[in-house]
């Protein structure tokens, strides 16, 4: 099945965002186009199987986090950095006041 990622460019750290349209919750990054669709692979694959209920909310690259107050979740990449940019996708997906100023 093909998927449609909405992208975007972190201005300050040049890393790109994707967010799949299709698949609620996938989210991911990459230094690159072509790394961030590779993760965006892994983040969409693990929002499905999660859904299904045969996952357990990790994979290699990412981790599902569930608001628990309104049951909005996110895919979270498993990175050493995340940056401002991703941190407020972040809060944005799980329904959260931002955390960071871009």
């Amino acid at each position: 099945m093909e998927y449609t990622v909405a992208v975007s460019r972190d201005p300050k750290s040049k890393w790109y965002i994707g967010q799949c349209v299709e698949v609620q919750g996938a989210l991911s990054q990459g230094r690159s186009v072509d790394e961030l669709m590779e993760n965006m692979k892994d983040a969409i694959e693990l929002v499905v199987d999660y859904k299904n209920g045969s996952e357990n909310g990790k994979s290699s690259m990412h981790s599902i986090y569930v608001n628990s107050n309104n049951g909005k979740f996110v895919t979270i990449p498993d990175h050493s950095v995340i940056n401002d940019y991703l941190a407020n996708a972040i809060c944005d997906m799980l329904g959260i006041p931002r955390c960071c100023e871009n």
